[in-house]
């Protein structure tokens, strides 16, 4: 049998995964023929399929039931070569980092909208307690990792989340440089607009 060399092993993953969660990974082999796929974490199988297609994207719910550093390996071979990439992930408690990300630099009178993010993800589906405590000491309870706001005078202001859940907290800051003038023009549209109906954009 006449089989083509595997190669092009592409696997992304994250470096940071939240323990008793659903974490995943993505790989693909671009080359080979009549190939076997394995994935291992920490040398136990997660995965094994041995008709994989050159090409096809895999996606993998991995579940870490421990705290500590996973070695992930993903092995693709057949009866002429094989290749193998191998990452490491931290495997963390489920409030063990916060960040806040920023969607747009931030300028005097106009909204601007930040995400508060755990572990590197935007959790929608846990209850936790999102406290945003914002400019003039203004405080907002939330549910949701989004929040808006504006400010009025250009300089740094600092902005704090606490996200808390049953058992723990974390707290993270950022410090916004807030503009007089936008650098770039802005695009206006309507606050309401029927569904299926054209929007019109204007500077």
């Amino acid at each position: 049998m006449v089989q083509d060399p595997v190669g092009g092993l592409t696997v992304h993953m994250p470096n940071i995964a939240t323990v008793q969660h659903e974490n995943s990974i993505f790989f693909s082999v671009m080359t080979g023929t009549n190939m076997s796929v394995s994935v291992f974490a920490n040398e136990s199988v997660m995965y094994s399929n041995d008709s994989y297609i050159a090409g096809e994207e895999v996606v993998l719910g991995l579940v870490f039931k421990k705290i500590g550093i996973v070695q992930v390996m993903v092995r693709a071979h057949n009866q002429v070569s094989s290749t193998n990439s191998t990452s490491c992930c931290l495997v963390v408690q489920e409030l063990y980092m916060v960040t806040i990300e920023q969607l747009q630099p931030p300028v005097i009178g106009e909204k601007i909208i930040l995400i508060a993010k755990v572990n590197g993800h935007v959790w929608s589906n846990r209850n936790y307690l999102y406290i945003w405590n914002l400019h003039h000491n203004h405080t907002v309870h939330s549910g949701s990792p989004v929040v808006s706001l504006s400010f009025d005078n250009p300089g740094f202001h600092r902005v704090h989340v606490t996200v808390e859940d049953a058992v723990s907290s974390i707290t993270a800051g950022v410090l916004l440089n807030v503009s007089a003038l936008s650098a770039a023009p802005l695009l206006s549209h309507p606050a309401i607009t029927a569904v299926r109906s054209p929007i019109q954009f204007w500077l």
